[in-house]
This record gives structure tokens, C-alpha cells and sequence, in this order.
């Protein structure tokens, strides 16, 4: 998949797999996420669990099982039972090679989801795959943008540039070349 430059990324990428390379400029902390909700009901003990589909949800009050006999069983949440997925935001900035003399390079945000978490830190040059979707406002935010909506990139997979010191293997010639030049700086002092 050939990457799109980040300053090219328009609304007919929406809902499409794109590939976009640029600087993380900031990191979230790794929050959780939740996936599930489970519920117990404080009458009859029945389980229910909902699943979370969207940012927003409305959480269940009424117990099915009970509203079918008695129409009074009130369900609690249970946090125990609840699944939750670790969930990081980033954001991405252009490269400075990609924007035009004159112009303030575009950022973009990043949902990271489960394993692909606390992989990026800021100034990390990556290339982000994933889906790039709308993120729609709830509120008063909807009221006041319209039918204008954010957009982010949800990532699947994401592709590191900059090797950390730690990672770095010299071939045999590059590593004669430090010993010498440790060498030499040994010899000056």
C-alpha cells in the first residue's frame, strides 16, 4: 500500500485503509477502554452484559428477566466483570520535508488500541496503516459544529523509522570504524 502524504488525506479516504508517515508529536497515557459492561440485577441476580459499540453509550437501568414478572428489578454495574482494552491517543505532524515553504505543517490524531500501545514516544518518525473515520460530537459540541464531524486515524499497524540505540547492530566495517575513532579520542587526552 503506497503511503498517502499527510497533507493529502481528504474525506474520500473516510472509512478506507490509508498509510500515512509522519513525527509523533504527543502521547496519552495509556488509558482502558470499555469493551463490555456487565450487570447484575439487585432482585433475581441475573447477569447481563452490554456490549460498546460507540465513544458514548447509555448504561442499562432495568433488568429484562424481572420487567417480565415483576417489572422492578434494578441492574448495578459491575466492574469486575467488565472488559476493558488499553486505548492510547496520539498525535502525528507531517514531516518537515512534506510541507510547502510557507505553510504550518497538518497533524493528525491516532486511536491505538491493545497491543500496539506504548510502542510510540514523541519524536518518533513512523508510518501509521489504518482506517481513517469520522468522530462524531455528542452534546452541545454536535449542536455547535453541525454536520461537521473530527476525524482520526484508527490504527492497525504501525512501522517505527528511528532504531533506538538499543536496537542498533553494526556491520564489521562500521564497527573498525568506532574502535578506531574510540581509539583516536583515547589517544587525545
Amino acid at each position: 500500500m503506497a503511503e498517502v502524504p499527510l497533507r493529502e488525506v481528504r474525506a474520500r479516504h473516510i472509512g478506507q485503509l490509508v498509510s500515512v508517515r509522519g513525527v509523533v508529536t504527543r502521547c496519552s497515557e495509556v488509558k482502558p477502554l470499555l469493551q463490555i459492561a456487565t450487570y447484575t440485577c439487585e432482585d433475581c441476580g441475573f447477569e447481563i452484559y452490554q456490549r460498546i459499540t460507540q465513544r458514548v453509550y447509555i448504561p442499562l437501568h432495568q433488568c429484562p428477566n424481572c420487567a417480565k414478572s415483576t417489572g422492578r428489578g434494578q441492574l448495578t454495574q459491575q466492574t469486575r466483570g467488565c472488559k476493558f482494552v488499553k486505548f492510547q491517543d496520539m498525535r502525528i505532524q507531517e514531516n518537515a520535508a512534506q510541507v510547502p515553504i510557507g505553510h504550518v505543517p497538518r497533524t493528525l490524531h491516532v486511536h491505538i488500541q491493545g497491543e500496539l500501545t506504548r510502542h510510540c514516544t514523541p519524536g518518533d518518525n513512523i508510518t501509521v496503516h489504518g482506517v481513517f473515520l469520522p468522530l462524531a460530537n455528542e452534546g452541545f459540541q454536535a449542536i455547535k459544529s453541525g454536520l461537521v464531524a473530527e476525524t482520526y486515524l484508527y490504527a492497525m499497524h504501525i512501522v517505527q523509522h528511528k532504531k533506538k540505540y538499543s536496537e542498533f547492530n553494526p556491520n564489521e566495517d562500521m564497527a573498525s570504524k568506532i574502535e578506531k575513532f574510540i581509539e583516536g579520542m583515547q589517544r587525545c587526552k
